[in-house]
């Protein structure tokens, strides 16, 4: 992996994280010290943690989905973009009832 592709993992997990603070102290009333410094160790954690673990699992798995690995993102994208697509119409289904 080349260092363009570290630093553009490095700034988008920085972003989820910072999204995630940002909700936090939005929503969460009562912050303390520990409070603070518990959910930001947990990030950090997972943040490490995710790509290292897709990471050896892809390794572990690229003999398998090799051949097919075009496939299976087309898939996924193809899921999530339905979903979206019926999450929004169903939105505004509800709505029209609604009203």
């Amino acid at each position: 992996m080349d260092i363009i592709s570290i630093i553009l993992i490095a700034i988008g997990l920085s972003m989820d994280s910072f999204a995630v603070s940002i909700v936090n102290g939005f929503t969460i009333r009562d912050l303390n010290v520990k409070r603070i410094l518990t959910i930001s160790l947990s990030l950090a954690i997972f943040q490490a943690l995710m790509p290292l673990i897709g990471w050896l699992i892809g390794i572990g798995l690229e003999k398998y989905i090799r051949e097919i690995d075009h496939w299976i993102a087309f898939s996924l994208l193809t899921f999530l973009g339905l979903k979206m697509i019926y999450d929004g119409v169903k939105k505004i289904m509800f709505q029209k009832i609604r009203n």
